[in-house]
């Protein structure tokens, strides 16, 4: 639909054609002209009855050698007259004389102001009438021009809202569509750059995950994994001889869902493995489940905590034996205090935790591309429509409209701890 504000502006415009459209066919003549066929009917006819009185028709028509009788109805009025009142034209011939050349005069001084002389005939010299009359024909011509002009704008406007929408579905489209190729060729790039580097990102990290998997599958075993639950389950049952529940409904993290998951090598499998639960089944793993048991018997006898010696040097404090939901669980407190209950360290797990960190860097790389790519589709698609109606303003010649100076970019923005992108609103001034 067309913008209000054009239609306006066509409105505004079609008034002075209309104006000079109306002046064109008046002519600047005082009254409309009477047909051909009528005027020689009316002439022949008053030219046979002042004949017939014997009046000298060369004296009447002395003044209209230029056989223009076909203007104006002025002249033709004293004509009519004579040939209706052929008595009166015959008493006062010398008088109609001089009314005829009176009145043929000033026609003759009207028609030169209506339009100028044509060569090879006589007539006065064009008054200042006529001066006026041509002068204002002037401005009908350049409105009529101004027309013609904004015809061809119409044509050439660009929508807005188009533009928007082009651009929303791919950046710089809409700006192409406003003959703004720089812009276009811009946004296209940057559009085009994040799409490359979300690719490659992705590339990466899957790579790095596939690394991370395969070092799992061969430093992980579920096996032990299995060993250690069943083990927990009878020390359970041990330390609580009267409960009365099924040995698969004790509340520990190994459950049929987790072996499902093994067996599949499902990402929900390869996820869990990192967790402090099943330490256990990674190589390197420096404690016994044994030894931690028969300390945590020994606890429950002397009611002191107990340090235990892991492999590789680790030490640590056992949870409180009288709690039966966590009597297994230790917490190192040498070399390093890790401030959180666990059943363990593995140097292996660690790395495999360090390399699915680093696919997951990866992986919010990409998804940080695509929030890029999402804000350059927006900041393109608005830029768009700046666009549209700055090319729209140039149309009309408003070279210097606030539409001009107005852009949308795209910047990036530290936020405190990272690089995070945001749109701009640039005015020139």
């Amino acid at each position: 639909m067309m913008d209000r504000r054009v239609l306006l502006i066509a409105c505004m415009l079609l008034l002075p054609l209309a104006y000079s459209a109306v002046s064109a066919q008046g002519g600047g003549a005082t009254s409309p002209a009477r047909p051909v066929n009528q005027a020689q009917k009316d002439t022949t006819a008053s030219r046979d009855s002042v004949s017939a009185k014997g009046l000298d028709l060369d004296k009447l028509l002395v003044a209209d050698e230029e056989g223009d009788l076909l203007i104006e109805d002025k002249p033709v009025a004293p004509a009519k007259a004579v040939a209706s009142d052929s008595a009166a034209a015959v008493q006062s011939s010398t008088m109609a004389e001089g009314e005829g050349e009176s009145v043929k005069s000033a026609d003759s001084v009207g028609r030169a102001s209506a339009r100028p002389s044509t060569p090879g005939r006589r007539g006065p010299p064009p008054s200042k009438r006529a001066d006026s009359d041509t002068a204002d024909v002037g401005p009908a011509i350049v409105e009529e021009g101004r027309t013609i002009n904004f015809a061809q704008n119409l044509k050439e406007y660009k929508s807005p809202r188009v533009a928007m929408l082009l651009s929303l579905l791919v950046p710089g489209l809409g700006q192409a569509y406003s003959r703004s190729y720089i812009k276009a060729s811009a946004f296209g790039a940057a559009e085009v750059a994040a799409i490359g580097v979300a690719v490659y990102l992705n590339s990466v990290a899957k790579s790095k995950k596939r690394d991370a998997y395969d070092f799992a599958d061969k430093h992980f075993d579920v096996k032990r994994v299995m060993s250690y639950d069943s083990t927990l389950r009878d020390e359970f049952f041990v330390r609580n001889p009267d409960i009365d529940i099924k040995r698969d409904s004790i509340p520990l993290p190994y459950d049929r869902y987790f072996y499902d998951a093994a067996k599949d090598k499902s990402p929900n499998y390869y996820e869990s493995i990192r967790g402090k639960n099943f330490t256990p089944g990674w190589d390197g793993y420096d404690l016994s489940l044994d030894e931690v048991l028969r300390v945590g018997r020994e606890m429950l006898v002397v009611d002191t905590n107990i340090t235990i010696t892991g492999a590789g040097g680790n030490k640590y404090e056992l949870y409180d034996n009288r709690n039966s939901s966590m009597f297994y669980y230790v917490k190192r407190i040498w070399p390093a205090s890790d401030g959180e209950w666990l059943l363990g360290y593995s140097s292996y797990q660690a790395e495999y935790n360090a390399m699915m960190d680093k696919s997951n860097s990866y992986r919010d790389a990409v998804n940080y591309m695509f929030y890029v790519i999402l804000l350059n589709h927006i900041a393109s698609s608005i830029d768009a429509g700046f666009t549209a109606r700055a090319y729209n303003a140039r149309l009309l010649g408003e070279e210097n409209s606030a539409w001009n100076r107005l852009s949308v970019e795209q910047r990036f923005v530290f936020t405190g701890s990272e690089l995070s992108p945001g749109v701009a609103l640039r005015l020139r001034f």
